[in-house]
């Protein structure tokens, strides 16, 4: 594998970063409140990890609700915060302020967040002057009066495109989100604050086609510094041993769907096919249908389950271009389905579509081998088959690829984002985690599994391939939140969300397996400065290479496959010396507290301009020049 060590991707690398909410400290109705040194040994860890820049849920902590009116000096839960941002300032880590979560929830305050100082009942206008003046004064109280330099990031709200109850002054959810980050980006310019944080958005998931990032940019280019979107992989089959070609799409909910773009002739014939099974549902039980065919655009919206409820936003391309198929008639077997059809004079703006509508809940529609071809001829149509590789297929809802390997699911995603912006435009790709892994239809809990820490970085590699500037997991140690006794969805026991590389240290000192993986993934620095060289994907081993400002370099790889593999990198410009080896290893992982440093377990020689090693089965390892 080639790294390419002269072709620069991201000038300017700010690391792996993570949500980690400031919640050390805070006061808890129920008595779960960190000490100390539970305080300062999480900040410790944040930093061994290599943590550069933590998101971080922010409430208006400084409302006395009981007087109404704020208390910047006084407040208990705001001075928590406070000495949060400066354990974190000490460590070098900077801070993104998610100034608000809920859009328009926390202005009108009809979302989970609670009752808001911002509301005022029936003023949609004056409410977002307020909210936009809070998150105005937050920044001076933290930088300008407090001297935090490290807050520096502005998150505008979580995965706005999902706001309900819209006032009429803002009648659906992208113009909430726009008309109150408007308002903060203005608020801030009149206050002289504007150049104290640089603002982030739209934030939008989870999703695989962000179309509200394409909206935001074309609405208002100069509102944004930085753009963000984000997705998780939730499930796949732990086998990444299939030659490239033989990936399958999963359609896992009913309503989602996958689709492509398509030009057709007019008054012509042509036959469109696939292979398909069904598995996770009883056959007896199973109702619905799959519609597959060729639909229009209306409005440039691909809208597929507008379709089926009437609503003409996007429309068969005329009576016959789409067939249903019947899920109780599939089998476990892959499947061909196949059909004919004759386009009238109108064939602008048509797609493919494969869409869900199966019930009970739990299924998955496994699809693969498109074809389309002119009846009488055999060259294919379709400009993209292999579904792994193609950032031209559009996918809705939880969909996922099977039997492929998950480094081009992430490469898939961060490629149809930045087929919306610029250039030049700084992403962030400001939420993810691997979920779970899939054997046969059932989904295991992977956070605890050594497991996690080889697909997480996997993610990571490929973030740097692409050149993201940042990537955000979500979480980066489980966190109970504050006055929460919830246990349920989105991984809730208790209180406490289960999603990082450590417990909450009020049940455990003993971090996750992930941890130690992701303290080598560390090793990438993100210093201003640090530049990004690009490896790839080849027989199960991924690659990426970074140089930090003071011209040291780190190489990374996973082994991505269920056997030890041998792996032999060059490069573009050559390399000479030794290299520091750091491997985590899942099979032989013992976590432990006090956690042992980070220490290397070999010397590799560079040799003939290459690199030669071989990987235990799933390793993580980063070759360090210090």
């Amino acid at each position: 594998m080639l790294i390419q060590n002269q072709h620069c991707v991201q000038p300017n690398f700010l690391g792996f970063n993570a949500v980690y909410h400031g919640y050390a400290g805070l006061n808890d109705q129920f008595g779960r409140i960190y000490n100390e040194e539970l305080c300062e040994l999480e900040a410790d860890r944040a930093a061994e990890l290599g943590l550069k820049v933590a998101r971080t849920f922010y409430k208006w902590y400084a409302w006395d609700d009981k007087n109404k009116r704020w208390d910047w000096e006084n407040s208990n839960d705001f001075n928590a915060f406070c000495r949060w941002v400066e354990r974190l300032q000490k460590r070098g880590i900077e801070v993104a302020l998610n100034a608000g979560w809920c859009s328009p929830g926390d202005i009108l305050s009809n979302s989970w967040t609670g009752q808001s100082p911002f509301t005022v009942p029936g003023d949609w206008k004056k409410s977002v002057e307020n909210y936009a003046a809070w998150v105005s004064e937050s920044v001076h109280q933290l930088v300008e009066v407090r001297g935090f330099k490290n807050v520096k990031y502005l998150v505008l709200f979580t995965e706005p495109q999902n706001g309900r109850d819209c006032p009429a002054e803002a009648p659906n959810a992208y113009e909430c989100w726009y008309q109150a980050s408007r308002a903060v980006a203005n608020r801030l310019a009149a206050d002289g604050r504007r150049h104290l944080v640089k603002l982030i958005g739209p934030n939008e998931g989870s999703t695989e086609d962000p179309k509200m990032l394409d909206w935001v940019f074309k609405k208002d280019p100069d509102l944004l510094d930085i753009y963000s979107a984000h997705n998780y992989l939730y499930s796949f089959e732990n086998n990444q041993n299939l030659p490239l070609g033989s990936e399958r799409f999963a359609i896992g909910a009913c309503g989602n769907y996958i689709a492509q773009d398509v030009a057709l002739k007019p008054n012509t014939s042509y036959t469109l096919s696939c292979r398909a099974r069904l598995t996770g549902v009883d056959r007896k039980t199973v109702c619905g249908y799959a519609l597959f065919g060729i639909l229009k655009k209306v409005n440039n919206s691909y809208a597929v389950y507008s379709v089926v409820n009437g609503v003409e936003r996007a429309e068969r391309l005329f009576s016959q271009s789409t067939t249903l198929l019947d899920p109780a008639a599939m089998t476990d077997e892959l499947q061909p389905f196949s059909f004919s059809f004759t386009t009238k004079n109108d064939v602008k703006d048509a797609f493919l579509v494969l869409y869900a509508h199966i019930k009970p809940a739990g299924f998955e529609l496994e699809v693969c081998d498109f074809s389309l071809k002119e009846q009488g001829k055999n060259q294919e149509l379709l400009a993209e088959t292999e579904l792994s590789l193609s950032p031209n297929w559009h996918l809705w809802g939880r969909v996922h690829i099977v039997n492929g390997p998950q480094y081009f699911q992430w490469v898939n995603w961060v490629q149809k984002y930045l087929s919306y912006l610029p250039k030049n435009a700084e992403l962030w790709f400001d939420e993810y985690n691997t979920a779970g892994f899939r054997t046969g239809c059932k989904e295991l809990v992977e956070y605890e599994h050594p497991q996690h820490g080889t697909n997480l970085s996997i993610a990571k590699i490929a973030f740097l391939n692409c050149g993201l500037q940042s990537s955000f997991q979500w979480t980066l140690f489980d966190q109970q939140w504050p006055n929460n006794r919830g246990t349920g969805g989105s991984r809730f026991f208790d209180g406490v969300q289960k999603f990082g590389v450590m417990p909450d240290l009020l049940h455990s000192r003993v971090p996750y397996p992930a941890y130690y993986a992701q303290r080598i993934m560390g090793l990438v620095g993100g210093e201003i400065g640090t530049k990004v060289y690009p490896g790839g994907y080849e027989d199960g081993i991924c690659s990426a290479m970074v140089q930090r400002p003071n011209g040291k370099i780190v190489i990374f790889a996973v082994n991505d496959n269920k056997t030890a593999k041998k792996i032999n990198l060059t490069f573009e410009t050559p390399l000479c010396g030794k290299l520091k080896r750091y491997l985590y290893d899942p099979a032989t992982v013992e976590p432990t507290y006090p956690v042992e440093p980070l220490r290397a377990d070999t010397e590799i020689a560079l040799q003939n301009n290459g690199l030669c090693d071989e990987l235990p089965a799933g390793a993580v390892v980063a070759y360090a020049q210090f």
